[in-house]
């Protein structure tokens, strides 16, 4: 599953256009750094195209990340510097969305403000599920399929992936990516 369909379906279609509208194509050369361990965030990015992978110090990676996974949330959530580096393994296209924007935006709409930080908060409830997941199956030696737990999601929440399936299509057809 992308992971920002889980993003995507607490936000209504308008907040989408509005998304769009506020965002701009970032276009990141295979080996070119999104984002630097230590360094301020200013942005969230979600993933159109390509493939990233998160690092922390020593070049030591922690995940790697398709079209659809959203970047820099928990900085964007806490004003934190980055807790782990991003590059691109291919080259890849996302839509960067400057914190300003977002942050001035959930000030004047307070019902923007709580679909989008509803949105971030079940996208990061899930990446956690799936680290925890992770982590039990290196201490069980099992191995875990990438979509493990797909299943368990609230079934209101699965009625509107179908919806955020569309809206994340939207996100990079003025792009030109995301697909």
């Amino acid at each position: 599953m992308k992971k920002a369909l889980l993003l995507l379906a607490e936000l209504r279609d308008e907040d989408v256009d509005w998304l769009v509208r506020a965002g701009t194509r970032r276009d990141l050369a295979a080996g070119g750094a999104l984002l630097q361990q230590g360094s301020p965030v200013d942005a969230l990015f979600v993933l159109l195209e390509g493939q990233l992978v998160e690092e922390i110090a020593g070049g030591r990676p922690t995940a790697q990340l398709g079209p659809g996974e959203v970047v820099g949330a928990r900085a964007f959530l806490d004003a934190r510097p980055a807790d782990a580096s991003v590059r691109a393994l291919v080259d890849a296209v996302l839509l960067e969305l400057p914190a300003r924007r977002l942050l001035a935006r959930a000030r004047t709409d307070g019902s923007f403000a709580g679909r989008f930080y509803r949105g971030l908060g079940v996208f990061l409830a899930d990446r956690l599920r799936e680290t925890e997941r992770q982590l039990q199956s290196v201490r069980s030696g099992e191995a875990v399929a990438a979509e493990a737990g797909d299943g368990e999601l609230n079934p209101e929440l699965l009625d509107r992936l179908e919806r955020a399936a569309a809206r994340f299509q939207r996100l990079g057809q003025p792009l030109g990516g995301g697909g």
